[in-house]
């Protein structure tokens, strides 16, 4: 049966047109192309009908279209004998695609009749021979090199070079290049260009590997940054760069000057605003870029979720992963000062037992004066380089850590209250059972019912009372799950037992 189907299909190499001897380049992928479809359409022609008909009365009959693939495979081969050189990664890829649609096209003309001849094809051993003399894995070698290379040589100087501001007001560039190197060659990942199917794993992988490459590079600047501290007045210290200490200044980088640390958050600004600009666009372009390339792939895993939308969110996952890192790393810089003078006025709070301990103080009935000046040092986030996002960003986070130090000033505070009121209760008994007299903790004297610590920790409430409401000024509302979760905390640490379970600024 095979010899008659085989010597009653059209000879391939005579349907080959006549080449040039050069090797095959990258204008010759139309060629190689219009050379499959002159072929297909010749068989077509010829045996079309009668191929058809042995394929339907006889299902197991050898797959035409195994017997046309290792004809054309034979002809491509003597006739084109650099088509499968990966010299040249373009024509390489351009060649190869042809291929692989000449194999597809073949599957669904002569193999649509069952599964089972579409399975006989793909393991036949034409498309092994044809589809094995293509080298992707040297060809994937070459565009690592390109891609990868390229932008860890961009990295090697570790210094945060700033794209010019007149080249970013357009709002299409980064400020970093290193931001814009990066994402050009995530594109380039998976451009039409560049990405092949066949080894989406392994440009995935290369993507994550690229971005997790510029978060290593960008956090380790950040943390040196950190390290050196942001108000370090050596010229060590105010580099103009993250990680080194230029003597002149070069062009796109920052000179820091006499006014280093007025520069310096400047940068960071924008470096935060990279991380959100490289966000968004993976949302946007990069993500229609993984459409395009995944589209002929495989759409579905059975949890209704595309294999191009999976690798999609592992990139974008690590795209966050590193905006929340390198932001936090930021905003400890650029905050730091003002968190620093906010907790100058937390001292304050320990202050309070000397103000009610052993005295005719009655019970407090109005917070505390400082804790309206707590939060005043924001104002210095009112500058025009911060945009109201990110100033708003800034504000909660300054907030949550400054509640966080109030908390625990207040749990200490507390702490030793207990400690004390305890002491004093044992020292009572001690001098009762003597025949002494211990007064209950107020001053000599007081008609106050009201203990030391009564009164400690009504004053602690208040005042944190107080704090919640210039919160609430600030347009944090401490009520809401997002915004007041560390206030809560803060309430239920000094809030009356009948007070705990609601916040009542009133």
């Amino acid at each position: 049966s095979g010899a008659v189907l085989t010597s009653s299909a059209p000879s391939s190499s005579a349907s080959l047109p006549a080449v040039p001897s050069s090797p095959i380049g990258f204008s010759s992928k139309v060629q190689i192309a219009d050379t499959f479809a002159k072929i297909l359409e010749e068989v077509e022609s010829k045996a079309g009908d009668m191929m058809r008909l042995v394929m339907t009365t006889n299902e197991d009959a050898i797959s035409m279209a195994e017997v046309i693939l290792a004809e054309v495979d034979a002809s491509v081969a003597a006739t084109f004998p650099t088509l499968y050189s990966p010299g040249i990664p373009d024509a390489f890829r351009a060649n190869y695609l042809a291929c692989v649609q000449l194999v597809q096209e073949l599957e669904r003309r002569y193999c649509k009749l069952s599964i089972g001849q579409m399975k006989r094809f793909h393991e036949s051993k034409a498309v092994a021979t044809f589809m094995g003399r293509w080298n992707i894995t040297v060809y994937y070698s070459l565009r690592f090199q390109d891609i990868a290379s390229a932008f860890e040589k961009k990295l090697a100087n570790h210094e945060i070079q700033m794209v010019p501001e007149d080249d970013t007001k357009s709002g299409n560039r980064f400020n970093l290049s290193a931001s814009d190197d990066l994402y050009q060659s995530l594109r380039r990942c998976f451009s039409n260009d560049i990405f092949l199917p066949s080894l989406a794993n392994k440009f995935c992988r290369l993507g994550y590997q690229l971005l997790s490459r510029y978060g290593s590079w960008l956090h380790s600047g950040l943390q040196s940054r950190k390290d050196a501290g942001l108000h370090a007045t050596s010229t060590a210290a105010d580099s103009g760069s993250l990680t080194t200490t230029p003597q002149k200044t070069k062009p796109g980088k920052v000179d820091a000057g006499s006014d280093g640390n007025r520069w310096l958050k400047v940068d960071l600004i924008r470096v935060l605003n990279d991380l959100d600009k490289l966000s968004a666009k993976v949302d946007t372009e990069l993500k229609e870029d993984f459409g395009r390339a995944f589209s002929d792939l495989c759409n579905n895993k059975g949890d209704g979720e595309s294999v191009g939308d999976k690798a999609f969110r592992v990139l974008q996952e690590g795209v966050d992963a590193v905006r929340s890192q390198e932001s936090e790393v930021v905003k400890e810089l650029l905050a730091g000062d003002v968190i620093g003078k906010c907790a100058d006025f937390l001292k304050h709070v320990r202050g309070i037992t000397a103000t009610y301990r052993m005295t005719n103080r009655p019970l407090p009935s109005r917070p505390s004066h400082y804790v309206s000046s707590i939060l005043k040092p924001l104002g210095e986030l009112q500058v025009a380089s911060l945009s109201p996002t990110l100033r708003a960003e800034l504000t909660q986070w300054i907030v949550e850590r400054i509640t966080e130090k109030y908390d625990e000033t207040a749990t200490e505070l507390l702490k030793t209250v207990q400690q004390t009121e305890s002491s004093l209760k044992r020292l009572k008994q001690r001098q009762t059972q003597s025949g002494g007299s211990l007064g209950s903790g107020s001053a000599p004297g007081s008609a106050d019912a009201h203990s030391d610590a009564d009164k400690i920790c009504m004053q602690l409430f208040l005042d944190v009372q107080e704090f919640g409401r210039q919160l609430s000024k600030l347009g944090i509302d401490v009520r809401q799950e997002e915004h007041g979760t560390k206030y809560r905390k803060l309430w239920s640490t000094v809030a009356p037992p009948d007070k705990q379970d609601e916040v009542d600024l009133t």
